[in-house]
């Protein structure tokens, strides 16, 4: 499970995101030039258990009833409700690749959402690619990164989504 800065790729998201405690999603894409932090702790969720530091902390099972968009944002809202800041996950979804944005199957790969209340409390869903977090880009992520929030790709294009500053050890950005 890796923590710290990962690099991720995600697309503007088509179910409720950021806002009503759904978190902030991102697959982990290597060569994306787009990296964001995973906060000083991470939970990991693979085939119903919940992992920190190596150790099951706990069992968790969805409702069968849930949708697979209410599934992800209970699982934020527990990692949140647990305090943690992140989320990573096993997971083989669609991911959108490619000049034309089509859906392909992929192998399970890791999912990861931020679970922090800057992901969590938006007054509004995600609608782009950009997320209020903060964001860098460089090979040792040692750039800012100033996301273009026309595009429905994560990206370092563009003018800054927000201004992120650290505050007592964490990070606080205005909500959008």
């Amino acid at each position: 499970m890796a923590t710290g800065w990962i690099e991720v790729i995600r697309a503007a998201a088509k179910c409720p995101e950021g806002w009503n405690s759904g978190g902030c999603w991102f697959h982990q894409a290597a060569g994306s030039g787009v990296w964001v932090t995973t906060g000083p702790n991470t939970l990991a969720h693979q085939d119903g258990r919940l992992w920190s530091d190596g150790r099951q902390l706990a069992a968790w099972k969805p409702q069968t009833s849930w949708e697979p968009w209410e599934r992800d944002r209970q699982l934020a809202i527990e990692a949140a409700n647990r305090g943690f800041m992140s989320l990573q996950q096993v997971a083989g979804v669609a991911v959108p690749w490619g000049a034309e944005l089509k859906h392909h199957a992929t192998l399970p790969s890791f999912e990861l959402v931020l679970t922090n209340p800057i992901c969590m409390k938006q007054s509004r869903p995600l609608q782009t690619g950009c997320v209020p977090a903060p964001m860098r880009t460089g090979w040792a992520h040692d750039k800012p990164c100033l996301c273009d929030r026309t595009q429905r790709l994560i990206n370092c294009e563009g003018t800054a989504f927000t201004v992120c500053t650290m505050r007592k050890g964490e990070f606080v950005c205005p909500t959008v």
